[in-house]
């Protein structure tokens, strides 16, 4: 359920802070479908890895970190490509990426985040932080998520879109 409940979260923050780009009703339409499959590669995890109530070992946290390229096949093996799917497939990929390119999954080339990748990333943390998970009994609050993303503006986000976000 929080994961159902997450991905509509990070979909609606996603696409208010779209509105606030100015991005046209086509756009906010593929945004918002990116950011609603971003986390599309948890359906291919064991549940009980998924509602694990503690923090996870090296080993859990290497299959966690499989989620995204797991996505990518999701997408790719269930859906017709289209111009929907080829962005959410790149969203879906990317979103765990951070500005420096540090994050997973690796990649060799280095080269500039989707801008819909940089809109995802905030939503995402942003939400992950002020729902608190099944291992983390306390959500933090609104106002220090947002200052903990800010200290790592520029690393781990796109310091524009975190101010507009903010």
């Amino acid at each position: 359920e929080y994961t159902f409940v997450h991905s509509a979260n990070v979909s609606v923050l996603s696409i208010i802070l779209g509105m606030r780009l100015g991005l046209d009703r086509k756009k906010l339409s593929e945004l918002g479908f990116a950011a609603l499959f971003h986390d599309i590669g948890k359906v291919k995890l064991p549940i009980d890895l998924i509602n694990k109530p503690a923090q996870y070992d090296e080993l859990e946290w290497a299959m966690m970190q499989r989620h995204p390229i797991m996505g990518v096949k999701t997408l790719v093996f269930t859906r017709d490509i289209d111009e929907y799917t080829s962005r959410a497939v790149l969203v879906v990929f990317e979103h765990h990426m951070h500005l420096d390119l540090s994050g997973y999954p690796k990649v060799k080339n280095h080269r500039a985040l989707n801008l819909f990748t940089r809109i995802v990333n905030i939503s995402d943390a942003y939400n992950a932080m002020t729902s608190g998970r099944v291992y983390i009994k306390e959500a933090i609050s609104p106002h220090e998520a947002l200052r903990k993303m800010v200290r790592s503006s520029g690393v781990n986000f796109d310091p524009v879109l975190l101010k507009l976000f903010v």
